[in-house]
């Protein structure tokens, strides 16, 4: 759903400002090995300057500037989208707690899943679980 809602976010940017980020929507073989990258070990935890030195050859800043101009978010940004949007849906169709829930999201424990959930969807995992629900 989170995932859904950023697609649908980034299409309605591209479509009201063209010229904001003229590289956005074509990213370069770099960046789409990134993205790529990103979306392997997104569950995982994260070490940027792994992505960065090994796989891109550049620093971190380099990577996030371009990815940001390639895919208008940051690959922080790209990567909590990801989560928050598996968390969505594994809160919807189980009842598991939240500790499963965020270590299958590459999340530490249901203590911090819960804080960047409710800071960026605006509620609890657990209200979220309620409003879904049937």
């Amino acid at each position: 759903m989170v995932e859904d809602l950023w697609r649908l976010f980034e299409l309605e940017s591209s479509r009201t400002d063209p010229d904001a980020h003229p590289t956005a929507g074509k990213p370069g073989p770099d960046m789409q090995e990134a993205r790529r990258w990103l979306l392997k070990h997104a569950y995982e935890p994260l070490a940027m300057r792994e992505l960065s030195d090994d796989a891109l050859g550049s620093s971190p800043v380099q990577l996030t500037r371009r990815f940001r101009a390639a895919y208008r978010t940051t690959p922080s940004d790209f990567v909590i989208g990801l989560r928050l949007g598996r968390a969505c849906r594994l809160l919807e169709e189980t009842t598991k707690p939240l500790d499963w829930i965020a270590q299958q999201c590459g999340y530490e424990n249901g203590f911090y899943l819960s804080r960047v959930f409710s800071s960026k969807l605006g509620m609890t995992p657990s209200a979220h679980r309620k409003l879904h629900r049937v």
